[in-house]
């Protein structure tokens, strides 16, 4: 699903809303979230991206440090298994 960009007229406040294309105009219906008035939302022209956002390195969806992931991985490992056939936690 995408993300839509709109923006309110009366307050000119700006939101984005993730939503499915066949109900991106809900929005415009909507009241303003911000003066919560009626009839002045309007959709604006945004921008779309394909593929892995973490590729692209925007600011909003940089991937976490190396150290971190080893630090999660290490975690991990160290769990207790689980035996589906026994029935129980292997060490």
């Amino acid at each position: 699903m995408p993300y839509y960009s709109y923006k309110c007229n009366n307050c000119d406040y700006s939101f984005e809303e993730l939503c499915k294309l066949s109900e991106r105009d809900t929005p415009i219906t909507s009241p303003c979230p911000n003066c919560n008035t009626s009839g002045n939302i309007k959709q604006e022209l945004s921008s779309f991206l394909l593929g892995d956002p973490f590729m692209y390195g925007s600011a909003s969806s940089k991937r976490p440090e190396r150290s971190f992931q080893e630090g999660v991985l290490d975690r991990v490992k160290k769990q207790p298994k689980f035996s589906a056939q026994a029935g129980r936690l292997e060490k």
